[in-house]
């Protein structure tokens, strides 16, 4: 057992996502108060604006911009330090989990459905296929391929970059993240 010290604590009801960026300030989706929290290393703090809803997924880019998944609208959101936005397209339905690959382009598990879909430059495109089912969690590996967890068929996939899709794994019992 270690001791933690140090940290203060924050009624952050049903976190569901945790980012860190580079001034390694902590990242917190919280969908129990839809809020987004910001832990500096000594104080917590929430930005207000937004229209956050259910936020589960929470990532951050090379600007130190958030992005944060809102299964309870359907929509992705940016905040950029200031203020909030949100970009088009991509068909979402209830996304989860939010991952960035190394070209910036901001990929979604849309757990409603069985899709992910890519945001570049704040326009968004669907993929489907895979084996998607119920779509969670997702992640990029250092090759930029996708890898995403689906609860629904206890499966992962992995989407090649570059070559198309191929279905990994099984076996799982309802995989909800993923990490690579």
């Amino acid at each position: 057992d270690r001791d933690v010290t140090g940290v203060q604590t924050c009624a952050l009801p049903i976190s569901k996502g945790i980012a860190i960026d580079s001034n390694n300030h902590v990242w917190v989706a919280s969908s129990g108060n839809n809020t987004i929290s910001e832990y500096n290393g000594s104080v917590f703090s929430s930005p207000s604006g937004g229209t956050l809803s259910a936020p589960t997924g929470i990532a951050v880019d090379s600007s130190n911009d958030i992005w944060v998944t809102n299964a309870g609208n359907s929509t992705v959101v940016e905040y950029n330090g200031t203020s909030f936005s949100s970009p088009s397209g991509g068909s979402l339905d209830a996304p989860t989990g939010i991952a960035l690959d190394g070209a910036g382009d901001v990929w979604v598990a849309n757990s409603g459905g069985t899709s992910i879909s890519k945001f570049v430059s704040g326009a968004g495109m669907e993929y489907s296929g895979g084996g998607l089912s119920t779509p969670e969690g997702i992640a990029i590996d250092s090759s930029n391929n996708v890898w995403v967890s689906n609860s629904g068929n206890n499966s992962i996939s992995e989407f090649v970059s570059g070559s198309g899709t191929q279905s990994t794994g099984g076996g799982l019992s309802g995989p909800q993240g993923i990490a690579v």
